[in-house]
C-alpha cells in the first residue's frame, strides 16, 4: 500500500482520469474513482489527493459528499482539478469543507482540460490538446511537494511504502526521475 491515496471523479472527457493515471504511474500512489464503492480507508494513508473536473464552477459533488461524510481531521489533503478555462475560486467551497472537517489543505493544483460544455460545444470545444505532458509534469511537481510536506516520502521525495522497503535496493524506485540514484546508491 502506498502512503498516498488519490480519490477522483472524472466525467466528461477523461481529463482528470488521465492526470490521475499519470500521477499513479510516476509516484506509485493508490487511486480510486470516488464513485466506485467500497473506497479505501483514508486512515491508512499519509496524504489524500482529491481530484475532479470542474462542474458548475466547483469541484464535483461526489468530492464534496466524500469530505462531508469522512473524518479527515488532521489529514493532509491536496486538491487537483482540470477545467477548460482556469479561473480562481473553483475550489473555494471544497477548501471551506476541508477546513470545517479540520483537514490540513496543502494547496490546489490544476491544469486545463478539453471541454465542450455550453457554447464551447458548438465551436468544437476548448483546450483540445489538454492536458498536455507539460500540464501533467506541473501537476506532478505540485504532488511531489505535497508528498514531501505530508511526510509521505523519504529524503529524496520518493514515496515510502512498505512494499518498496522490502524490494532489493536497485528496485525501490517509484519515481523514474530518481531511478539512476537508486540503482547506484540503493537509497530509499
Amino acid at each position: 500500500m502506498s502512503p498516498v491515496l488519490i480519490l477522483y471523479k472524472s466525467v466528461h472527457h477523461g481529463n482528470t482520469r488521465r492526470v490521475v493515471q499519470f500521477l499513479v504511474q510516476q509516484t506509485g500512489a493508490d487511486a480510486a474513482d470516488i464513485g466506485q464503492l467500497p473506497l479505501p480507508d483514508p486512515t491508512h494513508y499519509r496524504l489524500i489527493i482529491l481530484a475532479s473536473g470542474i462542474c458548475f464552477q466547483s469541484m464535483h459533488q461526489a468530492i464534496h459528499a466524500y469530505i462531508e461524510k469522512t473524518d479527515l481531521s488532521g489529514k493532509p489533503v491536496l486538491l487537483l482539478y482540470t477545467c477548460g478555462l482556469p479561473f480562481k475560486g473553483y475550489t473555494r467551497k471544497t477548501v471551506k469543507l476541508l477546513l470545517k472537517k479540520k483537514a490540513e489543505c496543502l494547496g490546489v493544483c490544476h491544469c486545463r482540460g478539453y471541454g465542450t460544455d455550453g457554447l464551447f460545444g458548438k465551436i468544437g470545444g476548448i483546450a483540445r490538446s489538454h492536458p498536455t505532458k507539460e500540464d501533467m509534469n506541473r501537476i506532478f511537481a505540485s504532488a511531489q511537494k505535497a508528498i514531501r510536506t505530508s511526510g509521505a516520502s523519504s529524503s529524496c521525495g520518493c514515496l515510502r511504502s512498505p512494499v518498496a522497503s522490502r524490494l532489493p535496493a536497485g528496485r525501490r524506485t517509484v519515481t523514474p526521475s530518481h531511478a539512476h540514484l537508486h540503482q547506484e546508491s540503493g537509497a530509499c
